[in-house]
């Protein structure tokens, strides 16, 4: 979710992560000079959000991160104010849009030896208002090269709103509220446009 903003100039912050490891984010596409890893106690963790809402596009939060449902709503407000994102790592009271990883496979186990080279999957997004009507698409989540790519379409996607058959792909959003174009899991603002 980092990699395809953090690439195309955004600034993105881990707060929270448990075990915050930089040479993964290296490897999944996330230039380091473009991401910032807070370590904040759980009670400390509403006001660092606060201060990176605006700082910084993308602001991952981990599960250290306790917030109350009231914290959330006020640091939602300020996110669409400002024009960041929140990505929660696990729940997240009365999100706008969620992502569901709905199909995945494997590439590179044949019959039950050789390497597992990239994995191919079918992601839902939904949730409400602009993100009420549910949208796939299809990623390498990693790709052969480690990154998180688009997969390319295995056929035409669903455009009337019901899952594809198979993996195909599907665009979720295009654009960015940053003015750089993102892929397609990339969600502007704090309410899911």
């Amino acid at each position: 979710m980092a990699a395809g903003p953090a690439g195309a100039g955004a600034w993105v912050a881990a707060v929270g992560v448990d075990d915050p490891n930089p040479v993964a984010a290296a490897e999944m596409g996330v230039p380091l000079e473009r991401l910032l890893v807070v370590d904040v106690e759980p009670r400390r963790a509403p006001a660092a959000l606060a201060t990176l809402v605006g700082a910084v596009d993308v602001v991952v939060v981990g599960a250290r991160c306790r917030l109350r449902p009231a914290d959330v709503r006020r640091l939602g407000a300020r996110a669409r104010e400002r024009g960041s994102v929140f990505v929660p790592l696990g729940s997240w009271p009365a999100p706008d849009t969620t992502l569901t990883v709905e199909a995945s496979r494997w590439v590179g186990l044949e019959r039950g030896h050789g390497w597992a080279r990239a994995r191919r999957v079918r992601v839902r997004a939904g949730g409400r208002g602009p993100a009420a009507r549910p949208r796939w698409a299809e990623l390498w989540l990693p790709g052969p090269d480690g990154t998180v790519a688009e997969a390319a379409p295995a056929g035409r996607g669903a455009v009337d709103g019901s899952p594809p058959g198979r993996l195909d792909t599907v665009p979720l959003l295009s654009g960015s509220p940053h003015g750089v174009d993102a892929p397609p899991l990339a969600v502007g603002g704090g309410d899911g446009r």
